[in-house]
């Protein structure tokens, strides 16, 4: 190549190449790896045999009874009935006819179903229907004491206190008091003319007439009256003779004293009369 003799020499004097400085190299440390040290055995602790647990035998548990629960039956409040009226007009029958007014006190009643019409309070020597009744006990306070009255639908009433009280107090017996059940035989007459009505000796008529009369009554005083019949008694040793039946009281008897009979003695007197061509027991 040729140079281009114009150019300076100091133009193409080769400029010094810097020197490259290249870092010292440090030498990397070493790395150090930690010792390993072995891992101790793990030592695993001898297995003791487990006792075998005893299981207690197991009882049987006897069955627990439990009763039987009984149904407790349901409580029944009657309903509240109205009073009838029947006992309403009954009562006020009761303090008109007995003059009690502020002293009674009504206290209830109950229904009833009696099988005679002596609604079960039947009064010594008195002869009732055999036919069912059907009415009402009223109880009630007179004057401070309980007193029961019967009463049937047509409103008639029977002081049933009263008539116990009566019962109780009965001290007359004719059969007793004349010693009627040592009779032969029965005989009916009219006292007027002692006209003979009928003859009763059979033995079984006469026991059943003297045990209708053998009944306790009480001894009522009667005032005197015209009897129209004679009742005799024929005894071995004596005859006895009952005045019976009047007009104005068909309940009057007499041997030496008047006496009330109540039904005894009409209750003899009808069958007798009602089997003999005989106008029969005169009317009240």
């Amino acid at each position: 190549m040729l140079l281009d003799s114009n150019i300076p020499e100091s133009t193409i004097k080769q400029k010094e190449t810097p020197a490259i400085i290249i870092p010292e190299k440090k030498e990397t440390p070493a790395i150090i790896i930690p010792e390993k040290k072995e891992t101790p055995g793990i030592i695993i602790p001898e297995k003791k045999e487990t006792p075998g647990i005893i299981i207690p035998e197991k009882k049987e548990t006897p069955a627990i009874i439990i009763p039987e629960k009984k149904e407790t039956p349901a409580i029944i409040i009657p309903e509240k009935k109205e009073t009838p009226a029947i006992i309403a007009m009954t009562m006020a029958k009761i303090i008109s006819e007995n003059l009690v007014n502020s002293d009674f006190i009504f206290n209830g009643y109950e229904e009833k179903n009696w099988e005679t019409s002596s609604m079960s309070c039947p009064k010594n020597g008195l002869f009732y229907q055999n036919k069912e009744t059907s009415g009402y006990i009223l109880e009630s306070l007179i004057n401070g004491e309980k007193t029961f009255y019967h009463i049937n639908n047509e409103g008639e009433y029977i002081n049933c206190t009263e008539i116990n009280l009566y019962n109780n107090q009965s001290n007359l017996n004719f059969v007793e008091k004349f010693k009627l059940n040592q009779s032969k035989a029965i005989v009916l007459s009219i006292r007027e003319d002692n006209k003979t009505l009928a003859v009763i000796d059979e033995k079984e008529e006469v026991t059943k007439i003297i045990n209708s009369l053998n009944v306790n009554i009480l001894n009522e005083k009667v005032e005197d009256c015209e009897a129209l019949y004679d009742l005799t008694f024929l005894k071995t040793k004596e005859n006895i003779v009952f005045n019976v039946f009047c007009t104005s009281n068909r309940y009057y008897v007499y041997n030496n004293e008047p006496f009330y009979g109540a039904e005894l003695f009409i209750n003899v007197l009808e069958p007798i009369l009602s089997n003999i061509s005989f106008p029969g027991l005169p009317n009240e």
